[in-house]
């Protein structure tokens, strides 16, 4: 919720944001503590074989405000912090790998990499692995141990009430899955660094992709100066207040990606409640459908505003980008409640 002076400067700011990583602190740990507790244990004098994930965490020690991004992305780099292994474990390795919920996204993980247990410390591992709005981090751990003691990863921080972390054991698969056996009082030390794909191309835009606005292309964009045209069509009348969805068709006519950002305006308060907007990557002259949807706390606000005998609205703006970068004339979109 924001003033109506908010939702304009977001508005506006709106494609700006998409040069910034996608979470710009990283994502997962802070990694600020040192690892002083093991992961995937086993005694046996054999190779044991296990899944990690971060279910809980307190947020004094996340790297970000939440535990899954906040966009899609591309994980670019990922770091885990290690300690000292203890006298049995042989070797570990890891690779980073990505849950919905608890379940696996089917190939979306990396390759595994051997952990240099003699240098205890963060150790960074490129990557490039797209990742959704509600994906989580895992981690596939494989521990050798020699059967003189308890081998394990040493990659975890203890504390208490900082969290909880899930590990499966056997590891999770496209199979049926069991429920996690859960590590209470603990901080799994991983964090992966995520950036944008403006153009759903797999490539990271800030280190990876020297043309963010082409999928076609990882090198320099084509050059062209020249500012794409845009044209919208839609009902100036739309039920918003039932469905929450305000929709456009647009085009442009050049190739690239279109989008639509808004608010609904509740005037009587003076209030914007920032809309969720959509974005399409379209060929030239191809009619597009986008949407903004209205949560349901916006909703209710733009409802009390009805009933209370306001003129709750729609202000939108409808862009584009081309595969050069360059931005179109922004066409503004206001979509009124029904007559009567």
């Amino acid at each position: 919720m924001g003033k109506s002076a908010t939702a304009f400067i977001w508005l506006l700011a709106a494609p700006l944001l998409w040069a910034l990583p996608a979470q710009a602190d990283g994502l997962g740990s802070k990694l600020y503590f040192p690892a002083d507790t093991g992961v995937c244990s086993t005694r046996a004098a054999a190779e044991v074989f296990c899944t990690e994930s971060q279910l809980s965490l307190h947020q004094s020690y996340r790297a970000s405000e939440y535990l899954v991004p906040t966009s899609h992305g591309v994980i670019t780099e990922w770091r885990v912090a290690s300690g000292p292994a203890s006298p049995a474990t042989e070797s570990v390795q890891l690779r980073l790998r990505l849950l919905r919920g608890q379940d696996p996204v089917p190939g979306a993980a990396t390759a595994f990499r051997q952990l240099p247990l003699a240098e205890p410390g963060i150790h960074r591992f490129a990557s490039r692995l797209p990742i959704e709005w509600n994906n989580r981090l895992a981690l596939d751990v494989a521990v050798r141990g020699n059967g003189s003691g308890v081998a394990s990863a040493p990659i975890a921080h203890s504390a208490p009430s900082i969290g909880e972390v899930g590990e499966w054991i056997p590891p999770l698969a496209d199979a049926p899955r069991l429920q996690p056996y859960r590590l209470p009082d603990t901080d799994l030390l991983v964090k992966a660094q995520v950036e944008w794909d403006i153009d759903g191309d797999g490539y990271g835009d800030a280190s990876q992709d020297r043309c963010r606005y082409d999928p076609r292309r990882q090198g320099l964009c084509l050059k062209n100066s020249r500012a794409p045209q845009v044209e919208v069509r839609y009902a100036k009348r739309q039920s918003f207040l039932r469905n929450g969805i305000v929709k456009v068709k647009a085009r442009s006519d050049e190739l690239g990606s279109l989008w639509m950002v808004g608010s609904v305006e509740t005037p009587s308060s003076q209030t914007a409640w920032i809309g969720i907007g959509s974005e399409e990557w379209v060929k030239p002259e191809k009619w597009m459908n986008l949407s903004l949807y209205l949560e349901p706390k916006a909703r209710a606000a733009a409802r009390k505003e009805f009933n209370d005998g306001g003129h709750p609205y729609i202000s939108a703006e409808v862009g584009a980008t081309d595969t050069s970068g360059n931005d179109a004339k922004r066409q503004r979109v206001v979509v009124r409640l029904p007559a009567g």
